[in-house]
Parts: C-alpha cells; structure tokens; sequence
C-alpha cells in the first residue's frame, strides 16, 4: 500500500511513518502543503493523511483541488481541530474520515485501512473489465466466460473482483484478508486456498495459469 502523510509537525510525521511502515506501507513524507498538493495530484497513493493546518496551503485547499481534479484517493483528515463543524466541512468537501489530534495510533491505522477497504469495494463499480475469456460486471456482481455467467460464493466473488481489479499486481495473502475479511472474523491461510482453489475450478483454470500463486508471497491476475 502507498500511503501520502502531509503533516508539518516533524515528530508527529516521523511517528506515522514508522507506524505504517512497520506494516510495510510505502511512505510519502511532505511537510508543506504546496509539496503535499504536488504529490497528491501526480503520484497514485492508496490513501492520503491531510492535515489541516499547513504552511504554503492548508488541507482544505489540497482537498479541494484533489476533488476537482477527479481524483477519488481516500483523504483522512487529521488536525487539531476537533470541533463538530470541522469535521463536517472537511466530510462535505469530499474527505472520508476525520480524526482529531491526538488520537491512537492504533485507531489511525484501523482508519487508513477502512478507509482504504471501503474505496476498493466501491471503486470502479460501473465497469467491466476483460481478462482472458472472463468478463467482470462489478455494477452487477457478475462473471461471465465466453458468455456464459459463473455462479460464485459472496466471498469466492469479492476474492476474485479484487484479484481482477488489481490485476497484473501481485496481492499478498495479509492484503487479500485485510480487504476482504472483517476484523471479527477468523481466517486460516487453508481457508483462503480453498477459496482460490474452488474459484480456479469454476474458471476452468486448475492449473493456475491466469490466477497464478507466486510461492512465498501471494496470487496475481493475469
């Protein structure tokens, strides 16, 4: 996951760093808003922490312009501000979360990672994509081979959506039950093979050579 931090308090940004880092986030640092503006408009992020208060450019601004520009990467806000009226400007002009300082560290990772989840399912669901002989409608949560539509388990679909959306890119197994599994809901690594094993069979793929394992990290598409 590419995670953009725009934060100018130098202790606090080093901290989220390390935090997201330790969970193997690629980490973008900027300390002013012009900075933070340039990057979230030229670089693809998987989620981006804003603050509000910022040198050069505030967080509402970058906002804004994010918004304008047709760019739909989940923005957490996360200020000193914490009054109600803060958090409703910054949610009716396109932020998805809202966290004031100081919080949990704990509780802002959950955030990034809601917030990230709930742009991946929602994403894109008027398309189709094409891959191999297999359409995707995410509008209609249905497969189709050569025509033909493929009956699917809820959870066989959503592994497979995502493996479709993102493919070319080799998703690991944590990324696959982080995005697909609740927190409260347990998951066993033979449960997940099941689940790849009975979507190939239903693909007429059981020698995975279009939903592929790569040994030691994790499955890709195409």
């Amino acid at each position: 996951m590419k995670l953009l931090i725009v934060e100018d308090e130098t202790d606090l940004a080093e901290l989220m760093r390390e935090l997201f880092e330790d969970i193997d986030y690629k980490v973008t640092v900027c300390k002013d808003g012009v900075e933070g503006e340039y990057y979230a408009c030229e670089y693809p992020f998987d989620a981006i922490v804003l603050d509000i208060m910022l040198p050069g450019k505030d967080g509402w601004e970058i906002l804004k312009s994010i918004r304008n520009k047709g760019i739909m990467t989940p923005v957490l806000m996360l200020t000193a501000l914490g009054e109600v009226e803060d958090k409703v400007k910054g949610l009716n002009r396109g932020a998805d979360d809202y966290l004031p300082k100081p919080c949990d560290p704990r509780e802002l990772v959950a955030r990034v990672k809601s917030a990230i989840r709930r742009a991946s399912m929602t994403s894109q669901k008027t398309d189709q994509i094409l891959i191999g002989n297999l359409l995707l409608d995410m509008t209609k949560q249905r497969v189709e081979k050569d025509g033909v539509e493929i009956q699917f388990t809820p959870k066989e679909y959503s592994i497979l959506e995502y493996l479709i959306i993102h493919k070319g890119e080799i998703i690991e197994k944590d990324v696959l039950q982080e995005h697909l599994w609740d927190e409260d809901e347990s998951l066993w690594s033979d449960v997940l093979r099941t689940h790849i094993k009975n979507i190939r069979k239903k693909i007429g793929d059981k020698k995975g050579t279009l939903l592929k394992t790569i040994r030691g990290k994790g499955y890709v598409m195409g």
